[in-house]
């Protein structure tokens, strides 16, 4: 079994439709045919329900946002399930500091609902780290999340990403001031823990 797999993941590699994969999901640098994906995801009121942005009412209003990704240095990946190629999630980091001994990147991720408790955005997150340490110079990366967002600190914890700070009435969201926690994350201690 382990040897179809390969084999499937080395013709989407050799297909240029993969960058990086995890036990269960693969990983596509997203694209500008990729609106339609990124769209279905960020209009999603339950998705976007701890998100710093709310959920998009209009495509034109989205489209706006998409096509600034490609504008910055915000490297997003479209998490595809194995096997049926279904897209499940974004992945994403943006570069905050960078230097000649190492740099600092924060990162994301957003997860369909019915994925959601079923290890993926733990499977993701650590993928994404992986990718990051080992493929860039950085050194340090920072992943912020709603205060309220239990489920989300939860899985930054199981990362090995320790809190930093929680900074007071950071994000407006339905009305009301909510509270912002950081959490960080070394290259020397992922290099212990390696999960």
């Amino acid at each position: 079994e382990n040897m179809i797999h390969m084999i499937y993941f080395i013709k989407n590699i050799f297909m240029g439709k993969y960058v990086f994969k995890s036990d269960r999901i693969s990983y596509k640098e997203i694209w500008k045919d990729d609106f339609d994906i990124f769209f279905d995801m960020y209009s999603n009121k339950d998705i976007m329900k701890y998100s710093l942005n709310d959920a998009y009412i209009s495509k034109e209003e989205a489209e706006e946002e998409f096509h600034k990704i490609f504008q910055i240095n915000s490297p997003h990946f479209i998490a595809f399930m194995d096997w049926v190629d279904m897209p499940i999630g974004i992945i994403w980091y943006y570069q905050i500091a960078s230097g000649k001994e190492g740099g600092i990147v924060e990162i994301n991720y957003s997860l369909k609902p019915e994925f959601w408790r079923k290890w993926f955005g733990t499977e993701m997150g650590k993928a994404l780290i992986k990718f990051i340490f080992d493929t860039t110079k950085n050194h340090k990366i920072i992943w912020t999340c709603n205060i309220e967002n239990v489920a989300s600190s939860k899985i930054l914890q199981k990362l090995g990403m320790i809190q930093e700070w929680i900074s007071r009435k950071w994000r407006f969201k339905d009305g009301r001031w909510v509270d912002e926690i950081q959490y960080w994350l070394l290259k020397e201690d992922w290099n212990i823990i390696k999960l």
